[in-house]
């Protein structure tokens, strides 16, 4: 593993609580590899995120800070908006074999990381690694499965307009599949996951570019990007043992 460059990519906007967590979990995992570079796109914060990025940036020569005013107002759709920023933040990638990539999200759900050396225990060929959760697994929106290859939150509409209430299409569609997965397990093979950090190798990253609006609706932008390194042939799992929080706000 020293031999391995990792490279971190995230998104920020009214994240000034969680900022000072994030750096110290990033210097807990910098410390696994040869070298670093850190690239965070912000766009719009009302609150001191950006002087905070702005104070890292000048603080360390790894950290890269870009900042996007009026992006909200340019790019009224969350999920649009968060794939701009990480397609902009993918061409500062440099896709080598001796690359690693950790795209992770600034919020509470990465207060801290717990088992993150286990991803150098992985014995099977693998492209993605996605992090599990201390709690139930929230993150369905992003997860495709041999056996639930759909997209939640489409599901749902439909079942409403064909007049099922949204409390049991939620329920059926998305809090049933929140479940806690046992940290012992062995890695779970995925199509597309993300639960608020996925580690990456870059060769398989090609031609992969996340969409986040799609239909007239927005949808999970990791999914079209999983889908490209999929195509590259990369294998994609679920690493039980690798964990973060679940945040309360979404199960």
């Amino acid at each position: 593993m020293a031999n391995r460059n990792l490279i971190i990519l995230g998104c920020s906007r009214n994240n000034e609580q969680y900022i000072p967590h994030i750096q110290t979990l990033l210097k807990s995992i910098v410390k696994y590899f040869k070298s670093y570079e850190i690239h965070i796109a912000h766009n719009d914060s009302t609150d001191n995120t950006l002087a905070l990025l702005t104070a890292w940036e000048t603080k360390d020569d790894c950290c890269h800070i870009y900042d996007f005013t009026n992006l909200i107002t340019k790019i009224p759709s969350r999920t649009q908006r968060l794939a701009y920023c990480r397609n902009f933040l993918l061409s500062k990638v440099v896709r080598s074999c001796k690359n690693w990539l950790l795209v992770l999200d600034m919020d509470n759900v990465n207060m801290s990381f717990k088992g993150f050396e286990n991803v150098f225990r992985v014995e099977k060929k693998w492209a993605a690694l996605f992090i599990n959760q201390e709690g139930p697994y929230y993150d369905i929106w992003a997860l495709r499965t041999k056996e639930m290859n759909w997209d939640c939150w489409e599901k749902i509409r439909n079942a409403v307009r064909t007049g099922m209430p949204y409390k049991v299409a939620k329920e059926y569609y998305v809090g049933k599949y929140q479940y806690k997965i046992d940290p012992n397990a062995p890695v779970i093979s995925v199509y597309s996951a993300f639960g608020g950090a996925g580690l990456y190798k870059t060769k398989y990253l090609l031609n992969s570019e996340y969409i986040g609006f799609t239909n007239g609706n927005e949808c999970c932008e990791h999914v079209s990007f999983h889908s490209g390194i999929r195509k590259n042939g990369g294998e994609l799992y679920i690493l039980p043992s690798w964990l973060n929080a679940t945040p309360s706000e979404h199960v």
